[in-house]
């Protein structure tokens, strides 16, 4: 928990710095002040609620805040499920079966026919089309 807050501290510094100067050093007192006045805090509801504030803060300051011309985005984005009980990258399940050695020519044919009948809007393509296979 303690080193999910300080990345999260972390990334509201970085943040702060596409403020402008001067609300920048006293937003980033503001903030310091905030962990170092928490930082002893031994009920887990309490730390979790303070992180969330925390989040929330985080949040804001994307929103509100524009990126500076060549600053990239920390942030990954990606597709998550939970697997047990932990949230976990997710892969595509035909990049699970290509590791897997689980491809074959039908799944191939399918996925063909499928995306030919969805260019056509649900109807049938002409004859001409797909018969390659």
């Amino acid at each position: 928990m303690r080193g999910n807050i300080l990345r999260s501290y972390r990334e509201l510094l970085t943040l702060l710095k596409r403020l402008p100067n001067d609300a920048q050093s006293a937003a980033g007192k503001e903030a310091k002040n905030e962990i170092l006045a928490h930082r002893l805090e031994t009920d887990s509801l309490k730390i979790t609620d303070l992180h969330k504030q925390l989040i929330a803060k985080i949040s804001f300051l994307r929103m509100t805040t524009t990126r500076r011309p060549g600053e990239r985005s920390r942030q990954a984005s990606g597709t998550f499920i939970l697997r047990g009980g932990d949230l976990v990258e997710a892969e595509s399940a035909s990049e699970q079966r290509a590791i897997d050695n689980q491809v074959n020519m039908s799944d191939f044919k399918q996925r063909h026919h499928t995306l030919l009948k969805r260019q056509h809007f649900g109807r049938e393509p002409p004859a001409s089309h797909g018969k390659l296979f």
